[in-house]
Order: C-alpha cells, then structure tokens, then sequence
C-alpha cells in the first residue's frame, strides 16, 4: 500500500512538472519511461494478485466440499460402528442369560457380531488415517 502511494505519488509528481511547457530533458523522458514502466509492473502485480485470489477462492470451495464429504463419511462409519457396538452389547446379555442348548447359539451369535465389529471399526480406522 505505502509503495503504491509512492508511486502515485511519483506519477502526480512528473505530471505537474510536465505540464509546465517546457521542452523535456533527457531526464525527463527518462522519467517518463520509469513512470511507464512502474505502471506495467504494477498492472501486472495486480493482475497476478486476482488470479492467485481466485485460485485461492477456488481451493478453499473444493477444500470445503471435501470436509463435507469426509464428514458425511466420518458420521456414517461412526453410526454403523454404534449400531454394531450395540448389537454387540444386546448379544452379549443374551449370551449371558442363555443356559444349555440355547447358549451354543448365542455364543456362535456374538462371535459373528464381534468380527463384524471388530471388522467395521478396522474400515472406519483405515479411512480416518
């Protein structure tokens, strides 16, 4: 900001000294060519500043639609492991009450339930890395 205000102030200066009417000095139209070339310079920057600001914009909108993307992901593997867990939960007081023939299914029942579980919270780990 402070060297823009310079230069623009640079550029008022060699105006109001070029309007004088005098006949320009090799100085003067060295100036002229400096003030010139400050200004491309400047266009340029501001030309590069727009198109890294867009970039930028553009970055943060695909950044954010991830984060959705992984949230949605993230809530979906956590609710599949909770129903599981409480699968897991219901079957083992099952297990626990059953008695004789009726416990042989219910532990074969938890078995299965445990590598299920064991099985989803592995999935959900290898995602959220």
């Amino acid at each position: 900001m402070m060297k823009k205000r310079a230069v623009i102030l640079f550029m008022a200066a060699l105006l109001i000294t070029g309007a004088c009417g005098r006949t320009e000095s090799p100085r003067e139209n060295s100036q002229k060519k400096f003030a010139a070339h400050m200004e491309e310079i400047q266009r340029k920057i501001n030309e590069l500043e727009e198109s890294a600001t867009q970039k930028f914009d553009e970055m943060q909108k695909k950044f954010d639609e991830q984060m959705s993307k992984t949230r949605q992901e993230y809530h979906k593997s956590m609710t599949a492991l909770k129903e599981k867990q409480d699968k897991a939960d219901k079957e083992l007081a099952e297990l626990q009450e059953a008695t004789g023939a009726s416990w042989e299914k219910a532990r074969a029942k938890m078995e299965k339930t445990l590598k299920d579980l064991q099985k989803a919270y592995e999935e959900a780990k290898s995602r959220f890395k």
